[in-house]
């Protein structure tokens, strides 16, 4: 039995994606699989396949309660397969979806006030979180490291070098295609997508927009500093040029109005917007500090440093994509499915016996 591990769900999070991606995969392969969080329930996850270990803290500190419980249910079952999604000493299997809690760190760091990096230094929920970091990649039972992106693993190996032979680059998804590519027509129109609008530069966009005259921005999620950047937004003058639509299933339509997907992330390990865009052929502008940089051979994908005027230069190129550009992107990550997703997963768990 595989046991996978994720806290909570929210419709529009990338994790939850990739949990449901995971179990198709285990499905496809035959494996026995199930998943363990803290909720009563997972989307339309049927009740069998799911394991509550009941309600936790809302806030920070409850990602630690519910680690404590998985503990526990671990040393029950001590005969299973754990595949967690996020900091869990003791699980065999570690997916980093979100990446090095140090290595984020470190990047925000150079982009935060003085104040707010000694606020961080003193945090305790920071503090706990590089503990558990240190704990799940160091603990005796770690046989594999799943990673989304060749950066992710770099700083992995580069603080823990002698987890080489554990770790696999299995990539995101792309879950949807659009069979017909067309151009979108109109004024340039710019989409962000995601919560957490610190870490993914939201900033830096709304700054770039500033630069491109005309050009327009559909923001898709939330924030809890969401008064913040309207505010920002209004002191740029950008009026009306920006859409807050909130968090938003229906991601699919935005990708087929947009001319190009803008993230300059401070740091991300590989966003399944980014993916999931390129699939609908549409052009995206990242920062070299998301994994998706991979990719920065491809035509269509755009990489900047966090400077919000090389930023604007780059989503106006990208703006100017052709539609022979935004079908090469689509046909680039087509394979990236469940077939190629259980395919890796049959290496990566190929010394487990089930």
């Amino acid at each position: 039995m595989i046991n996978l591990v994720r806290q909570a769900f929210r419709p529009d999070g990338g994790a939850e994606k990739a949990i449901n991606d995971y179990m198709q995969a285990f499905a496809k392969l035959g494996w026995d699989h199930r998943l363990i969080c803290a909720t009563e329930g997972w989307a339309n996850l049927p009740s069998h396949q799911l394991v509550s270990l009941g309600p936790v803290s809302r806030g920070r500190f409850g990602s630690s309660q519910f680690t404590k419980r998985v503990s526990v249910h671990m040393e029950s079952h001590p005969d299973q397969i754990y595949q967690s999604h996020q900091w869990t000493p003791g699980a065999q299997v570690i997916r980093l979806g979100d990446g090095l809690h140090s290595t984020w760190l470190k990047r925000s760091s150079a982009h935060a006030s003085g104040l707010k990096n000694l606020a961080r230094n003193l945090s305790t929920f920071h503090r706990s979180r590089l503990i558990e970091q240190k704990l799940t990649l160091e603990h005796s039972r770690l046989r594999v490291i799943i990673v989304n992106s060749n950066m992710v693993a770099q700083d992995l190996l580069a603080e823990y070098p002698r987890l080489s032979s554990k770790v696999h680059v299995i990539r995101n998804l792309t879950r949807c295609h659009r069979e017909v590519i067309q151009m979108p027509v109109g004024a340039q129109t710019f989409g962000f997508v995601g919560s957490g609008w610190e870490r993914k530069g939201l900033v830096y966009v709304l700054k770039a927009l500033a630069q491109l005259p005309a050009a327009q921005l559909l923001i898709a999620g939330s924030d809890s500093n969401e008064a913040k950047y309207r505010s920002l937004a209004q002191k740029l003058g950008l009026g009306e040029r920006v859409s807050w639509l909130g968090v938003t299933l229906d991601l699919e339509s935005i990708y087929s109005e947009i001319h190009a997907l803008v993230h300059p992330a401070i740091y991300d390990p590989f966003p399944n917007t980014i993916i999931e865009a390129m699939a609908y052929g549409c052009p995206v502008v990242i920062s070299d500090s998301t994994g998706a940089v991979d990719f920065s051979g491809q035509e269509g994908v755009f990489v900047t440093p966090l400077d919000y005027l090389c930023l604007a230069e780059h989503m106006n190129s990208a703006a100017q994509s052709g539609l022979a550009v935004r079908k090469e992107l689509a046909e680039f990550v087509r394979h990236y499915d469940v077939d190629y997703l259980a395919s890796c997963l049959e290496k990566a768990y190929e010394d487990f016996q089930f």
